[in-house]
């Protein structure tokens, strides 16, 4: 499996917007605070610092609500639009409240700037941890170190057209000996960025369907081999009845296409009829609220082993039902040492 490039290009297009907004923030705050309203900087400091104590407090609030949010949009969406459309509008206001109090030094302007200022902080901090999210939502495991870099690098890009931009409009050249510096352009701009961004993750990424696809993926990676499957079924016992059992869930997970051991777990009797087994995707249904269900022709080798774990009454396959899939695959990590394949070869 490759990384789809483009895709995860126009997912960092959040990133890349916020980058941009806080190396102009960084950059361009202090200066209208300390040249235009006059704040000594122990004040203009405290503002600046007002940030991270929100972020602190928003970032994992608003990234647990995220995790729960469910709407035909997908989890993370709704966020990044709606914050993204939100900041870029919050932002024309900046400049028009730094030129309207270098022009009547009101002291409402100067109140009306600090408030603008926080509502554009509490909009970024809303919309931050669900664009941080969403890549390693809609990529696999395997490919998240790669699409990270892709991530940082867009990131680094909007750093990047923040200099440029500054570069060109406010060069040292152009800004000597002005008494005051209008800054509109240059926030018109990264509103644009941050629009065009939003624009991009609601008609480029659909994170209900790429978020369904990933869910569905199967629990392990095919083998390279037939032969390699085969001597983890040709494998002597272990003595350790659990090794045993989860080499044959495994097995069990193998022939009925990739099934999830948790989905194997909560297995019932009445879910088999004329050798057809009937379930759902209990992650796809409790996540996203789809119920389809699948249905699998159960070939001799599962059969097998549903016949050699039926001591429970309701469930299909004898366990604990209290285990996690962590703990069972840990187990099944044995069996593949055994046999001599490691975690690589077995996905």
């Amino acid at each position: 499996m490759k990384l789809d490039l483009f895709r995860t290009i126009k997912i960092g297009c959040a990133f890349l917007a916020i980058c941009a907004f806080w190396q102009m923030y960084n950059n361009v705050i202090p200066l209208i605070l300390t040249d235009t309203f006059h704040l000594n900087e122990s004040v203009s400091g405290v503002i600046m610092a007002a940030d991270n104590i929100l972020a602190l407090i928003l970032l994992p609030l608003f990234g647990t609500i995220s995790d729960r949010t469910k709407t035909s949009l997908g989890r993370r969406k709704p966020y990044i639009v709606a914050g993204s459309f939100m900041a870029a509008l919050l932002l024309l206001f900046i400049p028009f409240f730094d030129n309207l109090y270098y022009k009547t030094g009101n002291g409402m302007v100067k109140a009306g700037f600090i408030v603008v200022l926080g509502l554009i902080l509490i909009v970024m901090g809303v919309y931050r941890s669900p664009a941080v999210a969403l890549m390693p939502d809609l990529t696999p495991k395997r490919l998240r170190s790669e699409a990270n870099a892709v991530i940082n690098l867009m990131g680094a890009v909007g750093g990047i057209l923040y200099l440029i931009l500054a570069a060109l409009l406010y060069s040292k050249k152009r800004i000597e000996g002005l008494a005051h510096v209008d800054y509109t352009l240059l926030f018109l701009i990264i509103a644009v960025i941050m629009v065009f961004s939003a624009i991009v993750i609601m008609v480029g990424v659909d994170e209900v369907k790429l978020g369904r696809e990933k869910e569905e993926e199967h629990e392990y990676k095919a083998f390279e081999s037939i032969e390699q499957m085969q001597r983890v079924i040709d494998a002597p016992r272990s003595g350790f009845r659990t090794t045993d059992y989860m080499r044959d869930m495994f097995i069990f997970s193998f022939v009925c296409f990739g099934m999830n051991l948790k989905d194997i777990q909560f297995l019932t009797k009445d879910q088999v009829k004329d050798g057809i087994l009937t379930f759902r995707r209990r992650k796809v249904e409790r996540r996203m609220g789809v119920r389809a269900e699948i249905q699998i022709k159960l070939c001799d080798v599962a059969k097998a082993i549903i016949k050699k774990y039926s001591g429970d009454p309701i469930f299909l396959i004898e366990c604990n039902h209290n285990r996690d899939n962590t703990a069972m695959c840990k187990d099944i990590y044995r069996t593949f040492k055994k046999v001599g394949l490691n975690k690589e070869e077995s996905g």
